[in-house]
């Protein structure tokens, strides 16, 4: 069967990126500053750390649901059937809005819950392709992924100011590690 695999946006990687591995993306949206824009359709990466680095505040959400079935349905124009892996099911809505949605693919939409975010999802998507070239079954792909991938990241800010303004962080807990020096570790694990 001819699969293709996509990702969301979330694993960081570029259009280019995309293409050379053959994965395909479904981009998140960001509003920056009240102001909606497409991850590297409508904003570029330098634009957006530009205005990151200038106060900007910006939140995220999960692909507008219209865009994944687009690209669901053109992908089924030309594949089988489609991998969809996506942000951790932990941190976003994601896998479960495109699990219902699954649904009306008649099991032609396979969504992997793989609890991973960033880089090791990048990784992990050009790895079920790989899988794929190699001759694993969809489902043999989802039991791996799902059973047997772990993620654990440490993560250490540059600078406060961002888990304030995303609102993870409080604006007095912020000034008060700010004068203390202090800089938290944030660990992400399991999802």
């Amino acid at each position: 069967m001819k699969t293709a695999v996509v990702t969301d946006s979330s694993a960081g990687i570029s259009q280019e990126e995309a293409k050379k591995h053959g994965i395909y993306v479904a981009r998140m949206p960001l509003t920056i500053n009240g102001i909606d824009y497409i991850e590297e359709e409508e904003i570029s990466r330098e634009m957006f750390m530009d205005k990151m680095l200038h106060g900007a505040v910006v939140k995220t959400s999960q692909p507008p649901l219209g865009h994944l079935v687009d690209l669901f349905d053109r992908l089924l124009e030309e594949y089988d059937q489609i991998i969809f892996i996506p942000i951790s099911s932990l941190l976003s809505g994601t896998y479960q809005t495109v699990n219902v949605l699954a649904q009306g693919y008649d099991d032609r939409l396979l969504v992997l819950d793989a609890k991973f975010v960033s880089a090791p999802l990048k990784l992990l998507a050009i790895q079920v392709k790989d899988m794929l070239n190699h001759g694993y079954g969809a489902m043999a792909i989802k039991e791996i992924v799902e059973s047997e991938a772990y993620m654990w990241a440490a993560l250490i800010p540059e600078d406060l100011n961002y888990l304030k303004r995303g609102g993870r962080i409080k604006p007095a807990a912020a000034a008060l590690a700010n004068m203390m020096k202090i800089v938290p570790i944030l660990q992400v694990a399991d999802g």
